[in-house]
């Protein structure tokens, strides 16, 4: 997958092909531990599959390898009609889990990796990767001094190093749909102990920016920033859309809901274009 202008292409041309999916970011996490760490009790875990489809608690069987977990999960994500799944970092939690497989066991998370891609190929399912994240302050520090959303720090020099080898790794693994690069960094935790002390939205925009050229040229995968949407930090408007997605240089602009929307002036403003997901 890849975007021209405002357009999704897939395979290089044009698709009118609409998505639909879930957002689980457990179930990488349950693997690394499970299968990389050998903490059993959490294979086939994940969630989004509580059961009924699952059983057993709602663990996804079989799950004694990556490939027979993964095979099963994106097969079961096709039968409630699910094409895309977002999966990987939300918090600190998740961020932590898998920096440290790939500091301390690199080739098994790779090989972990390329498991889950494969597996999602044969579904046809599209993975959109969720790098980094963080729902709470201070953040996550890859194993370096400072927060992450200063780019003098080497927590930040980690996270991008971190990004830079992964995405490199999965540039040939067709399931990627697009790198969420760092899931909800205006988060209102870190928008309250962080932001509003140091630079607010301007201060923001460019650590979003400089996120995106530390990042580029390493993949033919396209790159998103997923904020938070409604919070403390930035508004529905087009002007805080343009500061916190729209005008900071990654290939697709996000913005997360997370609530029950009758208003349908929440869909019109800002006009959504092609390719709108």
């Amino acid at each position: 997958m890849s975007v021209s202008g405002t357009s999704l292409l897939i395979d290089g041309k044009p698709t009118s092909q609409r998505f639909f999916g879930v957002v689980d970011t457990n179930a990488l996490q349950f693997a690394i531990l499970a299968f990389i760490e050998e903490q059993i009790s959490y294979a086939g875990k994940s969630s989004v599959f509580p059961g009924p489809d699952t059983g057993n608690f709602g663990v996804v069987s079989p799950h004694d390898t990556t490939v027979n977990f993964f095979g099963k999960y994106f097969s079961l994500l096709v039968k409630h009609n699910c094409n895309m799944v977002g999966i990987g970092a939300a918090d600190a939690w998740g961020s932590r889990i898998q920096c440290e497989a790939w500091k301390d066991h690199r080739d098994q998370y790779f090989s972990l990796l390329k498991c889950m891609c494969d597996q999602a190929a044969k579904s046809n399912v599209w993975i959109l990767l969720s790098m980094a994240g963080s729902q709470e302050y201070p953040t996550y520090q890859y194993g370096g001094l400072g927060t992450v959303f200063r780019t003098f720090s080497t927590a930040y020099s980690n996270y991008v190093t971190y990004c830079r080898s992964v995405m490199s790794t999965l540039n040939g693994k067709t399931a990627v749909a697009w790198y969420d690069v760092f899931n909800e960094p205006d988060h209102n935790n870190c928008h309250a102990k962080y932001w509003t002390c140091n630079g607010g939205k301007a201060a923001f925009f460019n650590w979003a920016t400089a996120v995106t050229k530390a990042t580029s040229g390493l993949s033919s995968h396209p790159r998103t920033m997923g904020v938070a949407g409604l919070g403390n930090m930035f508004g529905w408007g087009q002007v805080d859309l343009d500061v916190c997605t729209g005008k900071v240089p990654f290939e697709i602009a996000s913005r997360h809901y997370h609530a029950s929307n009758k208003d349908m002036k929440n869909f019109a403003t800002p006009k959504l274009g092609p390719g709108t997901i």
